[in-house]
């Protein structure tokens, strides 16, 4: 019969060898996400980062050009220049539209969250540029 600290001994060495297969298996896994996009020649990205957890269909001058799921990122490359972008959820009634530069050789980047103010029919978006 195994003592109560033979036991522990076990228990410790098998969390031990847990944590090393967690590690090992987390090495080398990077996910660089749409930072490291670089865009076509001579175009600039548009990048729609949805934290919103919507579905969103993205229209780019009144045409659908992509569709991102929540928590998930889309990136669209375009030609420098202004542009009238529009944010549609795809099954709620929330929505966003402005203009965008797009930059060449940079991404414009559109941080996309539900509203702050608690307004159901409008997302919160940042522009950024990388």
């Amino acid at each position: 019969m195994i003592g109560i600290s033979e036991m522990r001994h076990c228990f410790r060495f098998f969390f031990a060898i847990a944590g090393v297969l967690m590690l090992l298996s987390y090495a080398g896994c990077k996910d660089e996400g749409y930072h490291d996009h670089v865009p076509s020649s001579g175009n600039g990205s548009l990048i729609i980062d949805n934290n919103s957890g919507d579905e969103i269909s993205v229209f780019v001058d009144g045409v659908r050009v992509a569709g991102v799921s929540g928590g998930d990122y889309q990136i669209v490359d375009l030609a420098p220049g202004f542009f009238r972008v529009v944010l549609s959820a795809d099954h709620v009634d929330r929505s966003y539209r402005d203009d965008v530069d797009i930059l060449q050789g940079r991404l414009t980047i559109l941080d996309v969250k539900a509203s702050s103010a608690d307004n159901y029919y409008y997302y919160d978006v940042v522009t950024t540029f990388d």
